[in-house]
């Protein structure tokens, strides 16, 4: 009759272990840039098509009313003026509440007359409260 030694082991050893967190640290370093950069070009890819429909809402709100809203809550609120809630065709947006951005920050909105421009929309990005927004793709006027 033979026997046969069974080799029995409980678990792995640190080696095996080292190895395996090298491995996967390895696979993060060469595939977390690249999905960064797909997140980051999604997030503002989604911040312009949302500044876009402020545009076309602002737009909308100024061929009704023949001025420029005081806030964006104005394109989805009704004026309490008469005279203003009479020309009023909205909402212009069909959300409850103006939306913040992809970071979590509200849109910034203000009426510039007398200037080159009527109005600013922008988002800081994720640079909200360190100086201008990135006019590169988000800062837009009329």
């Amino acid at each position: 009759m033979v026997t046969l030694k069974k080799s029995v082991r409980d678990g792995f050893t640190l080696i095996e272990i080292l190895i395996a967190i090298a491995i996967v640290g390895l696979m993060l370093a060469i595939v977390g840039p690249a999905v960064y950069r797909r997140f980051a070009a999604a997030t503002e890819s989604a911040t312009k098509n949302q500044v876009f429909a402020f545009k076309q809402a602002i737009g909308m709100y100024y061929i009704d009313l023949a001025r420029y809203p005081d806030r964006l809550l104005d394109l989805i609120r009704k004026p309490a003026d008469p005279r203003l809630a009479d020309k009023w065709r909205g909402p212009y947006l069909e959300v409850d509440e103006i939306p913040d951005d992809p970071w979590g920050n509200s849109y910034q909105y203000k009426k510039t007359p007398g200037e080159r421009h009527p109005y600013e929309l922008y988002s800081y990005g994720s640079e909200e409260g360190r100086g201008t927004p990135k006019e590169k793709w988000i800062h837009v006027w009329k």
